[in-house]
């Protein structure tokens, strides 16, 4: 009863979300298709207060990327070929 599975565009779906609703959010849109800006930009608006993204990417998300988002990586690492950013609302 706590977990909903919706399928369908991933930035349709999430601009249906409530603002605020989610303590955490997963991306890990494919790489290379120029995804992951637009979901960031979609999904940060659902963040609770102290909510997390967890967000997977080919490259390190650079400042220049977060700062117009108001975000912050908490945490950032390489695994083999992935980066993962643990980010915060600034």
């Amino acid at each position: 009863s706590q977990v909903e599975i919706r399928a369908g565009d991933a930035l349709a779906v999430a601009r249906a979300l409530a603002p605020g609703s989610f303590d955490i959010v997963f991306l890990d849109p494919p790489y290379g298709a120029g995804l992951l800006e637009p979901a960031l930009a979609e999904v940060r608006p659902l963040l609770a207060p102290g909510g997390l993204i967890y967000a997977e990417a080919d490259a390190p998300l650079t400042e220049e990327v977060l700062q117009p988002l108001r975000l912050r990586a908490v945490r950032a690492q390489r695994a083999g070929r992935v980066c993962f950013h643990l980010l915060s609302p600034e």
